[in-house]
């Protein structure tokens, strides 16, 4: 039984990396239901609750992760953003490194899956990710804006492929519990910035107008905890409990989220990634590249939080319009979307022995 080892930001109740997981896993599975996976998290339980068809290990347990990578036949580091320094230096040094530990020092095949690249403003960044990711098997991206970079890194393209995100191949999902509707239910899922006074003012001055202008449900989904969780609770009371929470605990609980939802708005990718998935019409907030990057590739693009209301008014009259442009879109993506796992296979089944 062949063993995969994957590393990403898992365990950190981050809905989106959860949803990446899981559609790595699946589509993986679909092609070989008996296949070994372990993922390396912060939380290995809850990474295990949450994905119960795996093993995890934690990430702080270096003597455990080197036992696992002499076992595996594939080291999948993915997906995401996770070679960026936004965050912080770490962020280049922790993912690239596992590979290359992982193809230097045990010969294993690696594999970056589905990721997204940078942003990178820092000198040593860019020089550890020119000089090192060409030394993996294969790379697979999500979007063309990554492979841009890595031109401009200079990184040889001939183990490079552009996909797209493992979550556009998910399957829509029936929770069976969607709520009686109300006339119109707009899904909002924000992260919290710096300003959390600041955040929560604005929030709760935008979205009392969108109720006041399209006679509207809000239905807050916190895509993080604690702090989106935090963000959107302070938004409720402050809209004197005029919109709604739906915290998950579980990845179903998202899934009954987008059944009762008409119109998703957006500071997070793959919350939009969903949207598009269920065929939501989907407004994105001008936060970062990857939002942006994303909404390109439907002939979005993102508005700034002052322009929500405005802009609501072409998808709240035109539904099914967009809808069925969006859906056009999604089943090129969805097909790029699930080219990473056969690649994946490949490798698997070049490395027997």
């Amino acid at each position: 039984m062949p063993k995969v080892l994957i590393s990403g930001y898992y365990g950190y109740d981050n809905l989106g990396d959860e949803l990446i997981l899981k559609a790595i896993i699946e589509q993986l599975r679909v092609i070989d239901p008996a296949l070994d996976i372990t993922v390396i998290s912060s939380n290995p339980w809850r990474t295990v609750n949450l994905h119960p068809s795996i093993e995890a290990i934690s990430r702080r347990n270096i003597f455990g992760i080197i036992k696992a990578l002499r076992q595996c036949r594939l080291f999948i580091s993915g997906g995401g953003g996770l070679l960026q320094d936004t965050t912080g230096q770490g962020s280049v040094l922790y993912y690239l490194g596992w590979g290359i530990i992982a193809k230097k020092m045990f010969r294993k095949k690696v594999m970056l899956y589905a990721q997204g690249i940078g942003p990178l403003h820092r000198s040593l960044s860019r020089s550890l990710v020119s000089a090192w990711i060409g030394k993996m098997d294969l790379i697979t991206l999500r979007e063309e804006r990554s492979l841009q970079i890595l031109r401009e890194l200079r990184v040889p393209e001939t183990r490079i492929k552009v996909t797209a995100d493992p979550v556009l191949g998910l399957e829509p999902k029936n929770s069976g519990s969607v709520s009686a509707k109300h006339p119109l239910c707009i899904g909002v899922v924000l992260r919290q910035g710096q300003d959390k006074l600041q955040a929560v003012r604005h929030w709760n001055e935008i979205l009392t107008n969108v109720k006041n202008t399209y006679n509207a449900r809000i239905l807050l989904l916190p895509f993080q905890d604690p702090l989106d969780v935090k963000l959107s609770r302070a938004i409720k009371e402050s809209m004197k409990d005029k919109a709604d929470i739906k915290c998950w605990d579980n990845l179903g609980d998202i899934f009954s989220f987008y059944e009762n939802v008409d119109i998703l708005v957006s500071m997070r990718l793959h919350a939009l990634i969903l949207a598009a998935v269920y065929g939501k019409p989907m407004l994105g907030i001008n936060y970062d590249p990857k939002i942006d990057n994303f909404l390109r590739l439907f002939g979005q693009q993102a508005v700034n939080m002052e322009k929500v209301v405005k802009k609501l008014e072409n998808l709240v009259f035109n539904q099914k319009i967009i809808a069925a442009e969006q859906s056009a879109v999604l089943q090129q993506l969805q097909a790029r979307a699930r080219e990473n796992a056969p690649l994946a296979m490949e490798l698997i089944n070049s490395n027997k022995g």
